[in-house]
């Protein structure tokens, strides 16, 4: 499987389950989160005492963190990639009643989980298949005013795989 192609796939995936999930921005405005591959972009020039984060939330991070390939009985490769998705949150130190960016990230885990849900048989782009299960976990030390939630998957590929004999 290539990683690549399959990251792409779940960020286009996001890019349509999220679009009208409204999540605070620094800006104060509510917007969709932005859909980043692998990191966060960094900075050229940082303001003081402004964290290089800041104006990238809210967003969803799509990461390829490891994998592993397997021999199947029948001889075929068979290969899995577990993939992070981190949720990043704002909310506004200066209002006392906005302190529920882990609601905002926990509304990001519901509507990703119910997409994944919509996959026919849990295959995406009919070449990648969900298995369960799936992990979240709120970071039990946030960077107030933002917060993070994590979202580990595991993805099969499926499909025409090469035998092992190909990879020695």
């Amino acid at each position: 499987m290539n990683e690549v192609l399959l990251c792409d796939a779940l960020r286009s995936f996001l890019e349509d389950a999220l679009k009208d999930l409204a999540m605070r921005g620094k800006d104060g405005k509510f917007h969709p989160p932005k859909i980043v591959n692998g990191y966060l972009p960094l900075r050229k020039r940082r303001r003081p005492n402004e964290s290089p984060e800041d104006d990238e939330y809210p967003f969803v991070i799509v990461r390829a963190e490891s994998g592993q390939l397997e021999r199947e009985e029948s001889g075929q490769a068979s290969n899995t990639t577990h993939v992070t998705f981190i949720v990043g949150a704002y909310s506004d130190p200066e209002n006392l009643e906005d302190e529920n960016g882990h609601e905002f990230c926990l509304n990001a885990l519901t509507r990703i989980r119910g997409a994944f849900g919509t996959l026919k048989g849990l295959c995406l782009e009919g070449k990648y298949i969900l298995k369960y299960p799936i992990v979240w976990k709120l970071l039990p030390e946030q960077p107030y005013p933002y917060w993070i939630l994590e979202i580990e998957t595991t993805w099969v590929f499926v499909g025409e795989r090469p035998k092992l004999e190909e990879f020695i």
